[in-house]
């Protein structure tokens, strides 16, 4: 039996006042019972009076009424978001009386419209540090600024820790006397016209402010070489303090050496005849005093081109106003000439030099007189010649030889070795023994052994004897050898010689025989 039943029976002669309580008891049970079950998609939470928005759209409904409760469900940002139902408020926010939502809305947590009243802090607890370029002080910011526009600031000197120049560089007048001073020194920052004026900072000359009285000496000296600030008329002439040429004032006397150099380059205030000559300052060539001596170096050059006038022999030379050619100066005698291992040739000094760097040369071969070998030596490994390098070589392109084996004095070998065929006739012999230069074949061996019979007719080979293609000669009759006999004992017939075969052995020699014959 459920509980409304029980409630019936239980209440049923207790009177209709009675069974109206019950009866709204149940009917707010059953209400009750209709909000837990309340579909979410079809619910307007707007008829609430607490509209659903932005990130709130996406919250589960138990995240905000706890076990079904919907009755005291805070409606204010602080209600949920104080650091236990949800994220509350950061202990590094700025510190304000202001609600969340007078700054945040619920679409984007970060894009705050900060309303500056309602902030209890100073500026810096939020602003750190001044922007790069700001005017060094120890103001708050809120005593020049206000936080509905930032650029149009109040300003007050008075905290200002910098030198007005820090942003006054640009401000000071075009007509402003030169210093060196801070504005700060002669002005202040209420009344800028009533400047109290110290000299000592002044770095202009006294004319930038003030004039010459009429009756003034002429002169064109500042005020300060003899006035000073604290008392004008008591004037002391000194002339170490004068910036301005003595001809200002004084004329030279008639007489004087002709020069554009000012007095004081020779003489002095305190003893003018002690004359001392100094030729720094002088701003005329040399050449209107001195001339050159006979046998200088021909040149368009000024004497303080190469000359100075503290020592006159250390010179300094400038090639680049030199009209004659080197050797004229580099003859040994007028300077360094040519030296005695130097490559003999008729090229001037400039055909391969510069004034510049005389190392390293560009090289003209073209006039050289001399032999290759007088600069050069044959590299190692170079083949064993008499020849002169020109016989071979050029000097436009050393690789491109023509070779000439005329003045050759090393073997064939030393080069050849490698050329030599397999098939080769296997010998000890150099190349040349046999082969020529002009021509390889045909091949020209004269043997020089004792044992040779004398050169044969063209059809006999080198092979009809060395039949192993070796120095070896293969005797058929050995026994016989070095004689005719010793390869030909079967040609031997007895019935037409006198004697033995022994006896008629050296064929070539009997006077009937010859070797160079076509027939035997």
């Amino acid at each position: 039996m459920n509980l409304r039943n029980k409630l019936i029976i239980t209440l049923t002669g207790k009177g209709f006042g009675s069974f109206m309580l019950i009866a709204l008891f149940l009917l707010m049970a059953g209400n009750v019972h209709a909000a837990v079950s309340i579909d979410k998609d079809k619910f307007d939470h707007f008829t609430t009076g607490f509209p659903l928005s932005g990130a709130h759209t996406r919250v589960p409904c138990d995240s905000c009424h706890i076990r079904g409760v919907f009755k005291g469900t805070p409606s204010t940002c602080a209600g949920c978001h104080n650091g236990r139902t949800a994220t509350g408020k950061s202990s590094k926010h700025i510190a304000t009386t202001s609600a969340c939502d007078d700054c945040h809305t619920t679409f984007t947590w970060d894009s705050a419209a900060v309303d500056h009243s309602v902030v209890k802090g100073t500026c810096k607890s939020c602003h750190k540090t001044l922007p790069p370029g700001h005017i060094a002080t120890t103001a708050e910011c809120e005593e020049c600024h206000g936080t509905i526009a930032w650029s149009h600031a109040r300003f007050s000197h008075d905290d200002v820790t910098a030198a007005c120049k820090t942003c006054h560089q640009k401000d000071m007048p075009r007509d402003h006397i030169p210093t060196t001073e801070d504005c700060g020194v002669c002005h202040n920052t209420r009344n800028w016209d009533a400047a109290r004026f110290d000299h000592s900072t002044i770095t202009s000359p006294c004319s930038s402010c003030h004039s010459k009285p009429a009756g003034h000496v002429a002169t064109t000296e500042e005020c300060n070489s003899c006035h000073n600030t604290r008392n004008w008329v008591d004037a002391t002439f000194d002339h170490t303090g004068i910036t301005q040429p003595c001809s200002s004032c004084h004329n030279k006397p008639t007489g004087h050496i002709q020069t554009t150099a000012e007095c004081n380059t020779c003489h002095n205030t305190t003893n003018w005849t002690s004359v001392r000559f100094d030729h720094s300052s002088t701003t005329e060539p040399c050449a209107s005093c001195h001339q050159k001596p006979a046998g200088h170096i021909a040149s368009s050059n000024l004497c303080g081109d190469c000359h100075n006038t503290t020592t006159w022999d250390s010179a300094s030379f400038d090639h680049s106003g030199v009209t004659g050619n080197c050797v004229s100066c580099h003859n040994g005698t007028n300077a360094t000439g040519k030296p005695a291992t130097h490559i003999p040739t008729e090229n001037t000094c400039e055909s391969c030099h510069s004034t510049r760097a005389w190392t390293p040369a560009n090289m003209d071969h073209s006039a050289t007189t001399a032999q290759c070998s007088v600069c050069h030596s044959k590299p190692a490994g170079h083949i064993a010649s008499a020849n002169t390098c020109a016989d071979c070589h050029n000097t436009t392109n050393w690789s491109s030889v023509r070779f000439d084996h005329s003045g050759v004095t090393g073997n064939c070998s030393s080069c050849h070795a490698s050329d030599k065929p397999s098939n080769h006739f296997v010998t000890t012999l150099e190349c040349n023994e046999c082969h020529r230069t002009t021509a390889w074949t045909p091949v020209n061996y004269s043997h020089v052994s004792g044992d040779y019979p004398g050169n044969h007719n063209s059809r006999v080979t080198c092979r009809s004897c060395h039949t192993s293609n070796t120095s070896t000669a293969n005797w058929t009759s050995p026994t016989y050898k070095p004689y005719c006999a010793g390869c030909h004992e079967r040609d031997y017939r007895a019935g037409e010689h006198r004697g033995t075969l022994a006896d008629n052995k050296d064929c070539g020699r009997s006077g009937c025989h010859r070797v160079s014959r076509g027939s035997f």
